[in-house]
């Protein structure tokens, strides 16, 4: 089908041409041109548009003037000619087209079809040796030089748009972000990604971002030598007449931008949730009060001719600048050690940013070399900021990292303790698990109380989730040990060593921390699952006791063996149980990181009504409880409601998916033992299900763990090299020391 198609040329012959015709003389030819004079079009133009085809006058039709113009086509070994697309528009027609007169939409709509038309890829064949990226607007140069009239009508058209234009968000918007808060940024991204946008409405910055709409586009601009930015430049000023004076406004527009950039900064600057975090809060005293000011200077200044003076505004400026970034270092520091708000972090950022780029408009607008490599690198790097500002993703990874990283930090220091470094440690371990242990097979004898009373799925849910929360509270506040919530603290904390690794000694040292960390993981597990067993076994056998019946009956102890076999879908609970713990550990993180940024333990300290209420001494202690334990409490918290709603919810909505606990199953399995111990053994079911619970802490703890360390790796920005260097060493460890990574022995 494609190949059927042909290119059509069309032929004018200027001697049928005349005064008073309606249209000129013109035949179709296939693929031929005779007497040398040819304009290709596509195959479904006609031979010239409607509008062009008014009848002529005999003084100086534009059309007229075009024709006669036409020169022959001759080759030019160093500027290709391109093959014309049968679906695409010729580069003559467009040209045509231009009209400086016409709306600014349709005036738009012809620079947008230009700008499309040099975009077009380019066969390496029909290059010749020159550099492909840039052939089409070589060639529309050499277009343009054999028809001036061409030239000029594109030119005037050009300085138009320009005029009728407002560059002020291109220069203090495009590639920045646009609004105050993260969530409303992130909002206005994912309408820009999802909805159609709205009419041009005379914003230079629009039209930047719909010409060049691919990231690739800033490679083709930064890839522009000299001399074509000097022939860009030139079309622009080809022509100019006195009735075109203050067309440029983009000088002028650019001034404006500094100014209003640095109004922005000064404002955000001045908040209460940055002076508060600064060591002089006085407002006139930090530097964000003074770059307007200095800004001002620097713009008063140009245009003069004591370049002394320029200079030594433009010193002040940039000391200014240097000690807003400070400033913003300084508020970063603070807030990584009291607390992180993403929406400070995220306004910071925007200030930084916006330093950034008033620092790049002063540059241009201060430049004495002319340069315009200069000018062509900043227009790149707007586009290559314009396209990753449309990103959620890196809105994300730019405004998460340093609240990812307090969040670790949080974590680490809570999960240092749950780490067995020395033999005595170890054997601690052992006994807190053992008591985490008991505790469960109480909460696990609750929840089948729970269960049997035959409320509700939102109720049952709601006391189990309450049991959970209880039971995990509890063996916090006694200093026991839950297994499965250790991995979310400790991976923080080994992620925080991860640095500079290719030294021996480090690599070594981290390596040891691993194998301390895998075989405390490794006693809190057999201390857990060593005293759940025989404590839920004795609670049924009490019941059964006191009831007289068993706490399981025979045919829910084989439902619940069979819910624990290797080959049902446990294993797939399981994981999303680790899914669950991890969250769990960053709900922990997150209420930390809270209460030191809302300083509530100041708070609460001199609170007059709690002074009278509780006494100082009491209140004093509450809120270092609340200090220490405040973590604590939302992490039992969550865990208990995740891991009791979440098998209602899912079921809520025809999910069939469940939870399994490793602590929690061994319990439930124990209980089914005891009034089904025969049936279980016979039948095999209690050999499975012995394999499944080993399975199930497996995934437990490693998807938790692998969850909470690549967070941790992210936010520390701990490259790919240094972790290969890592288990590299963990593999030649493991060989010759397989036993260090579960017994108390040296790991070296």
């Amino acid at each position: 089908m494609k190949d059927q198609r042909r290119v059509r040329k069309l032929e004018f012959v200027p001697s049928t041409v005349t005064a008073g015709s309606s249209k000129p003389a013109c035949r179709s030819t296939r693929g031929v041109a005779s007497r040398g004079f040819t304009v290709s079009f596509s195959g479904k133009l006609l031979c010239i548009r409607t509008k062009l085809a008014q009848p002529l006058k005999a003084e100086g039709s534009r059309t007229s003037q075009l024709m006669g113009q036409i020169t022959p086509t001759t080759a030019n070994p160093t500027e290709p000619d391109l093959a014309p697309r049968p679906d695409a528009r010729s580069l003559d027609a467009i040209l045509l087209e231009a009209n400086p007169k016409a709306d600014l939409a349709d005036r738009v709509d012809w620079l947008i079809a230009l700008v499309q038309w040099l975009r077009q890829p380019v066969p390496a064949a029909e290059a010749n040796g020159s550099r492909s990226a840039h052939v089409r607007l070589k060639r529309l140069f050499t277009l343009m030089d054999r028809q001036p009239e061409w030239k000029l009508q594109a030119a005037r058209t050009l300085r138009s748009i320009v005029r009728d234009t407002c560059a002020l968000d291109l220069f203090c918007e495009t590639g920045l972000p646009r609004e105050n808060g993260f969530f409303s940024e992130a909002m206005l991204r994912l309408s820009q990604r999802l909805l159609p946008q709205p009419p041009y409405d005379g914003d230079l910055g629009t039209l930047f971002s719909v010409l060049f709409p691919k990231a690739s586009d800033a490679d083709w601009i930064r890839s522009l030598d000299e001399e074509l930015c000097l022939r860009i430049r030139n079309l622009f000023f080809f022509g100019t007449q006195a009735e075109e004076d203050g067309w440029n406004t983009l000088t002028a527009d650019m001034c404006d931008a500094v100014v209003h950039l640095s109004g922005q900064v000064s404002s955000v600057g001045g908040s209460t949730p940055v002076r508060a975090r600064l060591k002089r809060r006085n407002f006139r005293e930090l530097p964000f009060a003074r770059l307007l000011p200095a800004v001002n200077a620097v713009l008063g200044s140009l245009g003069k001719t004591n370049d002394e003076t320029l200079a030594a505004e433009m010193l002040h400026l940039h000391a200014q600048l240097d000690a807003c970034h400070q400033a913003i270092d300084q508020t970063l520091q603070n807030l990584e050690e009291f607390g992180v708000s993403p929406g400070l972090v995220y306004q910071l950022e925007r200030m930084r940013s916006q330093l950034q780029r008033v620092e790049n408009l002063v540059k241009l607008l201060t430049a004495r070399d002319d340069s315009l490599l200069r000018h062509a690198e900043f227009a790149a790097e707007l586009v290559r900021e314009n396209q990753e500002r449309l990103g959620l993703v890196q809105l994300w990874r730019d405004t998460a990292t340093l609240f990812g990283r307090r969040l670790v930090d949080r974590s680490a220091e809570a999960g240092e303790h749950y780490i067995a470094r020395t033999r005595a440690e170890y054997l601690a371990m052992l006994r807190s698990a053992a008591g985490g242990g008991a505790v469960t097979a109480v909460t696990m004898g609750i929840k089948v109380i729970v269960i049997s009373v035959g409320m509700s799925p939102f109720f049952t849910g709601f006391f189990a989730s309450v049991n959970y929360a209880a039971s995990f509270f509890l063996i916090q506040v006694r200093g026991f040990t839950l297994a499965t919530k250790q991995p979310a603290t400790t991976a923080p904390a080994l992620a925080r060593q991860m640095h500079e690794l290719r030294d021996p000694k480090r690599l070594d040292a981290l390596v040891d921390e691993i194998i301390y960390l895998i075989r405390s993981q490794a006693a809190a597990i057999m201390g857990n699952i060593l005293l759940v067993v025989p404590c839920a076994m004795l609670l049924a056998f009490v019941f059964q006791w006191v009831v007289g019946r068993p706490l399981l009956s025979p045919a829910k102890a084989l439902a619940t063996a069979q819910s624990l076999s290797i080959f049902g879908p446990s294993l797939l609970f399981a994981a999303i149980t680790g899914v669950l713990l991890w969250l769990s550990g960053l709900f922990a993180s997150v209420a930390d990181n809270w209460f030191a940024y809302r300083r509530i333990g100041q708070s609460l300290e001199h609170n007059p009504r709690l002074k009278r209420w509780l006494g100082l001494s009491r209140l004093r202690w509450l809120v270092a409880f609340l200090h220490h334990n405040v973590a604590g409490l939302a992490g039992n918290i969550s865990l208990g409601f995740l891991l009791g709603m979440f098998p209602e919810i899912c079921h809520f909505v025809g999910l069939p998916l469940d939870v399994r606990h490793v602590t929690l199953s061994s319990a439930a399995l124990a209980a089914a033992m005891t009034g089904s111990a025969s049936e279980l053994v016979s039948a095999g079911i209690f050999w499975k299900a012995v394999v499944g619970i080993l399975f199930i802490g497996l995934l437990n703890v490693g998807v938790s763990f692998t969850l909470a360390l690549f967070l941790a790796i992210r936010a520390r920005d701990v490259k790919s090299p240094e972790r290969g260097l890592l288990y590299r060493a963990l593999l030649q460890r493991l060989q010759k020391n397989p036993l260090s990574f579960l017994l108390p022995i040296p790991p070296r």
